[in-house]
């Protein structure tokens, strides 16, 4: 037997509340994210056949052209306890191993596994946790295990957030997971996604005025979260202030995209950017605060670093009339700039 499943998970910008989404603050305040899938994604593709010989599992990483491959399961447990996988193929390494535990039936076959991603892992966007979502999605569908999207999305945040240790909250997972445009809130008990029903008319008029800008560096998220992970435990207003206030601006902002309110928009993301500057001094630089005050000059009215800051894209928000001019300029930069364009569909697996 051989045979070969691809699947792919959407990317995603965060409008507000990222942040409140951390585990640390969420179990004791509830979390809140506003975001929506766009159309630029993360890609995988799983081939299995009949165990045979030394083969077991193999990993590639398309974008960074690197690979292993182990001769068992006992190898492979060893390998990654000993740090020994490189870490562009740390997630799928991690998801065979997970995957194999909970479903031993996998072991009788040989599988090997590809990812590729439309952006870097580091880019703000939520890639890492979208390959991941992207690797499950591919898994139950090759074995017929019959996962819900609940169950996508929580197996993915357990993989990538206990098993491999990467900081972070659940919004990428569940955002990957069910596409569209959702307010998700986040508690101890459950999580649960509210997609917003969004008019036709105003989501052309968001494509039209919501651009991406690459800062063309990438960076390690987990230094900014470990600091909004101290907030987040803190008792104090100073400390956790600063979350709270991220939070009640995601409310907000749900509330202007219901309404259509593109001014309100406007303001809710220039409010939750400063807030997330508060949460850590990790989130900006010079660069990109230089840039967000010189693009008023050329028509922006908000922006705000996407995911956890420090790097990868920022998000910046026009007028139609005027995003073209903006674009001209963050264009010239020579870093990568587009408009966003929304998909609604999560994530999709299928035979090949």
């Amino acid at each position: 037997m051989c045979q070969t499943i691809r699947s792919r998970a959407p990317l995603r910008i965060g409008f507000a509340g990222g942040g409140t989404d951390l585990k640390e603050y969420s179990d004791i305040n509830g979390g809140h994210v506003v975001n929506a899938t766009i159309s630029k994604y993360a890609f995988t593709e799983i081939n299995i056949s009949k165990k045979t010989g030394h083969h077991f599992f193999s990993a590639i990483s398309l974008d960074s052209e690197k690979a292993v491959s182990f001769s068992s399961f006992e190898q492979l447990q060893n390998d990654s306890m000993c740090g020994k996988v490189a870490k562009e193929l740390i997630l799928p390494t991690q998801v065979h191993q997970f995957m194999c535990l909970s479903y031993p039936q996998i072991k009788s076959y040989k599988v090997s596994a590809k990812t590729y991603s439309d952006v870097p892992i580091g880019s703000g966007l939520g890639s890492s946790s979208t390959i991941v979502v992207a690797l499950v999605k591919a898994y139950d569908e090759c074995f017929s295990i019959g996962l819900d999207k609940i169950q996508i999305a929580e197996t993915a945040y357990k993989i990538e957030r206990e098993l491999c240790g990467y900081a972070g909250g659940y919004q990428d997972q569940f955002s990957a997971t069910f596409g569209g445009f959702n307010s998700i809130s986040f508690s101890r008990h459950s999580n649960v996604v509210a997609p917003l029903d969004i008019k036709s008319w105003f989501r052309w008029e968001l494509e039209s005025s919501l651009i991406l800008h690459s800062t063309s560096t990438t960076r390690d998220s987990s230094l900014i979260i470990k600091d909004q992970i101290i907030s987040a435990k803190a008792n104090t207003e100073e400390k956790s202030g600063s979350l709270h206030r991220i939070k009640s601006i995601s409310w907000e902002m749900k509330k202007a995209i219901l309404n259509s309110n593109f001014d309100r928009m406007c303001s809710c993301l220039n409010e939750a950017w400063h807030a997330k500057i508060a949460s850590s001094s990790k989130i900006t630089n010079n660069y990109i605060s230089t840039l967000i005050d010189h693009s008023k000059e050329y028509g922006a009215r908000a922006a705000k670093i996407s995911g956890a800051g420090g790097g990868g894209f920022i998000l910046f928000m026009a007028n139609p009339s005027d995003a073209a001019i903006l674009k001209k300029f963050l264009s010239s930069t020579g870093r990568p700039t587009f408009f966003c364009s929304f998909v609604k569909d999560g994530c999709q697996s299928w035979k090949a």
